[in-house]
């Protein structure tokens, strides 16, 4: 079945009408003796003319869609020759528009082992009518030839897990989990009030309020989905607050982890690294001034240290910390111990 070709795009009202006809074609393809789908019928069924019927035939049957449609005569039914799982909505997509629809599609990555994926896929091909599932374009080049998308260390989020933090945060439902905190030697049970669902450089972060702890611990805190475990939820709800804004946790952190604070973090990155933070923009409050030698200055305002701690080190030498000096503090002795670590083995 052809899908790639171009042209106008129908209008809604049609577009529902060829879908309404599509799937009285499915279902005489399901119970081939069942009620015949023709001109009469599909009139009676759509509140449309026998003429406004014959004409959508025709249509379906031409570019873009060449829906393999034929009439039997023997049935007086209108059916479909062959195999037609998806309508081919994808047919009106020009072939940039399905290169970016295929990129898109690749960039599902990130919810590997989570429960949106799958479905996500059967979204996608239901939306573009299994165009994507065309592995070519225009002159034959395959899509991943052309271009792709890759998401390294996507999270891991376990599907059950995933699917009882939809249905708590759909439905306002108390959540218990077993939670293994960074810092913590063993796992502990939680009783969270999931607020909000985000994913943060690939990896999937709760921010709930925990109401296992009394008085000041019963704060509003940013969870790792891939250290939650053992899911449990029942009939008790909660309210969320009103004034609740996500960006106050997503926007504030560096990255997967935010905090109470209000930390002005400088840095400069000499010349080797700095088209690497040119390139790209790390966080909302970013400025970035460039120096006549070619290095460059960056200043972020962030809520939590423990991430932008862990990219600086990534650049080793080539970044210097300029403020807070606290920060400077922890790089210091984390390259004493990096030092410590590295040192020559002494010859016996």
């Amino acid at each position: 079945m052809k899908t790639l070709a171009t042209a106008s795009l129908a209008r809604p009202v049609q577009i529902h009408r060829f879908l309404a006809i599509h799937e009285e074609l499915l279902k005489k393809a399901r119970r081939p003796n069942g009620p015949p789908v023709n001109c009469t019928t599909l009139a009676e069924i759509l509140e449309r003319t026998r003429r406004t019927i014959e004409r959508d035939i025709e249509c379906l049957k031409s570019d873009p869609y060449n829906l393999p449609i034929e009439f039997d005569r023997d049935s007086n039914s209108y059916r479909y020759t062959e195999d037609v799982p998806f309508f081919p909505l994808g047919a009106n997509l020009k072939g940039e528009e399905l290169l970016a629809m295929a990129v898109a599609r690749q960039a599902l990555g990130v919810f590997s082992g989570a429960d949106f994926g799958e479905k996500l896929r059967e979204a996608f091909d239901k939306v573009t009518g299994g165009a994507l599932n065309d592995t070519t374009i225009g002159n034959g080049i395959p899509f991943d030839e052309l271009i792709s998308y890759r998401t390294p260390g996507a999270s891991i989020a376990a599907p059950a897990v995933f699917a009882s933090l939809l249905t708590c945060l759909l439905d306002r439902m108390v959540l218990e989990v077993v939670y293994q905190a960074k810092e913590a030697s063993a796992p502990k049970r939680r009783t969270l009030h999931p607020y909000h669902l985000a994913c943060i450089e690939n990896r999937w972060i709760l921010i709930a309020r925990d109401v296992s702890k009394a008085g000041a611990d019963d704060s509003i805190r940013t969870y790792v989905v891939a250290r939650l475990t053992k899911p449990k939820w029942g009939e008790a709800q909660f309210k969320r607050p009103p004034h609740f804004d996500p960006s106050r946790y997503v926007s504030s952190a560096f990255g997967a982890h935010s905090g109470e604070g209000k930390h002005l973090v400088r840095v400069r990155i000499a010349k080797i690294g700095a088209h690497h933070v040119l390139e790209r923009r790390w966080h909302p409050t970013q400025v970035i001034k460039q120096e006549p030698g070619g290095s460059v200055v960056m200043e972020f305002t962030l809520s939590d240290l423990g991430d932008i701690t862990r990219w600086i080190l990534g650049f080793g030498a080539d970044c210097e910390v300029l403020a807070p000096p606290a920060l400077r503090e922890v790089l210091a002795t984390e390259a004493r111990r990096l030092t410590a670590l590295y040192a020559p083995v002494p010859n016996n």
